[in-house]
C-alpha cells in the first residue's frame, strides 16, 4: 500500500507530457524504482517518472 505522499505525487504527475521526449526515454520513465529510507531500507516502489519529477527529494533510486 502506497503512502499518502506517494499517492499525491503520482496524482500530480500523471498529467506530465512526455511527447517531446525521445521515444526510448519516454518508455524508460515507466521503469520501477525502489524507494529507500535514510538507512537504505526498501520502503516501496515508484515509477521513474514520479521519482524524477516529484517535489519530494529522492536522492537514491535503483531501477528494478
Amino acid at each position: 500500500m502506497a503512502s499518502p505522499a506517494v499517492l499525491a505525487a503520482k496524482a500530480a504527475l500523471a498529467s506530465i507530457d512526455l511527447s517531446n521526449y525521445d521515444p526510448e526515454q519516454s518508455k524508460l520513465m515507466d521503469e520501477r524504482c525502489i524507494l529507500v529510507d535514510e538507512q537504505d531500507n526498501a520502503i516501496g516502489a515508484m515509477d521513474k517518472k514520479t521519482c524524477t519529477y516529484s517535489s519530494v527529494a529522492f536522492s537514491q533510486c535503483s531501477s528494478m
